[in-house]
Parts: C-alpha cells; structure tokens; sequence
C-alpha cells in the first residue's frame, strides 16, 4: 500500500508535509489534510494521477513492442517505453494492472537508464516533434 502524504498548516500558516498518519500523531498534529485531496479549484492530485495514469498506460498500448513493465514499489508496477529519442517510465497505480498486465511484456531485469523528471518532459516534447 502506497504512504500516504498530509499537508499540514500550523498556527503560524506555515505548510509542512507529513508522510504518513503515525508520524503526525506523534507529533499531535491536528488540522490534517491527505495531500492527494488538495485541489487547484479543478482537479485534485488523486485525479491529476488518474489522467496521468490511464494517458500513459494508453500510449504504451498503442506501442506494445516498444512498452514493457515490472513490479516497482508495493502497489506502484513500472512502466518503461522505449522511444527513439530515449526511455520514459512512470510508477502507475496497481488498480491498473489488469489494464496492461496481459497486454505488455513483463520484464523484471528491465534496466531504468537514470532519466530525471525534467528529461522525461524534454523526450516527450522531442517525440512529439520526431512524429
């Protein structure tokens, strides 16, 4: 089960975040808020996951030859693509699974190449261009 992370505002305002809810009660916080909750007035971060999720698992599909998973943390399987201008993953959400799990290759020796956040977003704008 993923660890869930509570922005907590204290008397001052101030913003801190929290792993998990045993930390906060010793801590004897109280004004709790599961992070995943906290919107922008139009999606929350639990929706912003969903979009990201099913928007990746669905161009992985598109390129199954090119897509493959493997179990990453508990209840978050990676998916890698390979693209021509360099390797993408995401941890997406277990309840996904059956999605792809028969769909896609699974390969555990499957190798993460070291690319950051800002490189995934620089190869998907650059594969955009290449198509």
């Amino acid at each position: 089960m993923a660890v869930k992370l509570y922005l907590v505002h204290d008397s001052l305002k101030n913003c801190v975040f929290y792993k998990g809810n045993e930390a906060l009660k010793r801590k004897g916080i109280g004004m709790i808020k599961d992070i995943g909750e906290s919107s922008d007035g139009y999606h929350t971060f639990n929706e912003l996951y969903d979009h990201r999720n099913l928007l990746f698992i669905n161009l992985c599909l598109q390129m199954p030859d090119k897509a493959h998973w493997k179990e990453g943390y508990p209840g978050w399987p990676v998916l890698f693509l390979e693209l021509p201008v360099g390797q993408i993953s995401y941890h997406v959400q277990e309840k996904y699974l059956p999605l792809f799990e028969k769909r896609i290759r699974r390969d555990d020796q499957r190798v993460w190449d070291g690319h950051t956040s800002p490189e995934v977003v620089n190869r998907l704008n650059m594969q955009a261009n290449y198509i």
